[in-house]
Parts: C-alpha cells; sequence; structure tokens
C-alpha cells in the first residue's frame, strides 16, 4: 500500500495540481524508497508528502515555479563596500547530519523538521 497518493500531493501543495497523476506517482515512488513506515509510525504518511514535493521541485516539474523552491535565510548582505556572509540553512542541515539539498526548497525543510521530531520521539521512546 501506498504511503501517499498523489491525490494528497495536490491537496498538499496546490501548485502541483496541474501535474499529472502518473508524474506525481512516479515521484511519491521515490520518496517512498526512503521512507520506513517502521521507523516514521503514523508520520509516514505526511513524511512521503513532503518529500515527494521537495523532490518534484528538485526534478524540475515546475520549470517555472519558484514558490517551493525558494527556502532558507538571508545567507549574506551587503551595503556599500562592506558585504557579510552567514551560514546558511543548508550549512546547518549538514551539521545535523541530514542531506543540504533539504534546505533548499519548503517541502524539504518541512521534511527535515519531521525528520527531527520522529528522531525526539524514539528518544523519548527509549527514556520511558
Amino acid at each position: 500500500m501506498a504511503l501517499c497518493t498523489a491525490a494528497e500531493v495536490k491537496l498538499l501543495a496546490r501548485e502541483f495540481e496541474s501535474v499529472s497523476i502518473p508524474v506525481i506517482e512516479f515521484y511519491i515512488g521515490l520518496a517512498e524508497l526512503e521512507i520506513s513506515e517502521e521507523a516514521w509510525g503514523s508520520r509516514a504518511g505526511i513524511a512521503c508528502m513532503w518529500l515527494t514535493c521537495h523532490l518534484m521541485i528538485k526534478g524540475g516539474v515546475l520549470s517555472t515555479s519558484t514558490s517551493g523552491s525558494a527556502a532558507g535565510s538571508v545567507q549574506s548582505v551587503s551595503v556599500g563596500d562592506v558585504s557579510v556572509s552567514y551560514g546558511g540553512l543548508e550549512a546547518a542541515m549538514f551539521s545535523q547530519g541530514l542531506d543540504a539539498s533539504l534546505g533548499t526548497t519548503r517541502y524539504g525543510v518541512e521534511y527535515a523538521r519531521l525528520i527531527s521530531l520522529a528522531a525526539m520521539g524514539a528518544a523519548l521512546a527509549v527514556e520511558d
């Protein structure tokens, strides 16, 4: 049984409404390769949806869309001859052992947040 459906993905991310069901199902299949229902528990379905959306943005499914591609914080500021650079969201994710590319889409950021929640839940279960 699929962890999520194309209809659910379209409800979560309206920008994919015009994408064909077979294309979304292809990306769902890719996402499901990364998600263990045992490890994710009740969050497996939503994790599948967020990761599917992230993979579709990264895969260029919406060639003219920028709404899902923008994520992260300001990485540099320049005023006149002075410029300051900061570590970006991708660097923070990498330092936490996550795939840095998750920080490149808002869907990946949400998927990473769910990973953190799942990890905290597993840690709390071990402590009980």
